[in-house]
This record gives structure tokens, C-alpha cells and sequence, in this order.
């Protein structure tokens, strides 16, 4: 059963969560993704523990936003746009799609970095990620 093998991979990332930083932690992470590839907060964490460059940083972001949208699905953006936030579920997603358009930005892809920033407001009107400061500090 998909659902079963997706809860599995998510204690191991809530285990995770809880761990420092490491080898441990990294592992683990790296099992979770062999049982479910669809974990954004998987992605993210990864990122944290072995990207060395911006650039490495910004191709495990795609990967967690990528991650998020499958594991929601389509269906979940029709039927829940406007109260992603409210939504736990959707909030490694969200999170996912911050640290993308950030990393895009600092990389110079300005225009990609705002598509992803507007994105998020769209999903989630209530900005309860402060995306409208970032939009407006970085379009003034």
C-alpha cells in the first residue's frame, strides 16, 4: 500500500528532524527516499547536509518542490489553492517553494525567483511566509 510506504518514509523524517546535523541523519534521510521519493521536507534536509555550493543547494530545492507537488498531487492544488497554509500537509511544499525562489534569486534568475514568490501567494493568500516583504523589497 502507497499510503503505508509514505508513512513509513515520513517518521523517518520526523525522526530526522529531530536529529543534528550528520552521516546518522543523512542516512536515514536517504532510506526514507528509497521507500517514498516524494517527501519535500526529505529534499530539504538533504540540501542542508550536502550541498556545498549554492548552485547544489538550488538543484535539491527543485527536487523538493518537485517532490511536494507529486506527493500532493493534482487534485490537492485544484481543490485546496488559496489555504495551502492551513493545511499541514502542504507545508514542506510551501516551504520547499520559499527556499527555491531564495536560491534562485540569490543566483541571479530574478524573474524565475518572482514566478515562484507570486506562486506562493496565490496558494496561500494569508502570506503567513511573509512572501509580499520579500516581493517587495526585491522589486523596488
Amino acid at each position: 500500500a502507497p499510503q503505508s510506504l509514505r508513512n513509513s518514509a515520513q517518521d523517518m523524517i520526523y525522526d530526522a528532524m529531530d536529529m543534528s546535523s550528520g552521516r546518522a541523519r543523512k542516512s536515514l534521510v536517504e532510506k526514507a527516499l528509497k521507500i517514498y521519493p516524494h517527501l519535500a521536507y526529505a529534499w530539504i534536509i538533504l540540501t542542508e547536509e550536502t550541498a556545498l555550493t549554492q548552485e547544489e543547494a538550488l538543484e535539491y530545492y527543485k527536487k523538493a518542490v518537485d517532490a511536494g507537488e507529486k506527493d500532493l498531487g493534482k487534485k490537492f492544488f485544484k481543490g485546496n489553492e488559496g489555504h495551502f497554509w492551513g493545511m499541514t500537509e502542504s507545508r514542506p511544499y510551501m516551504r520547499a517553494k520559499v527556499y527555491l525562489a531564495r536560491a534562485l534569486w540569490d543566483l541571479g534568475f530574478e524573474d524565475e525567483s518572482i514566478t515562484h514568490y507570486k506562486d506562493c501567494l496565490r496558494l496561500n493568500p494569508n502570506d503567513n511566509q511573509g512572501v509580499r516583504d520579500v516581493l517587495t523589497a526585491t522589486t523596488c
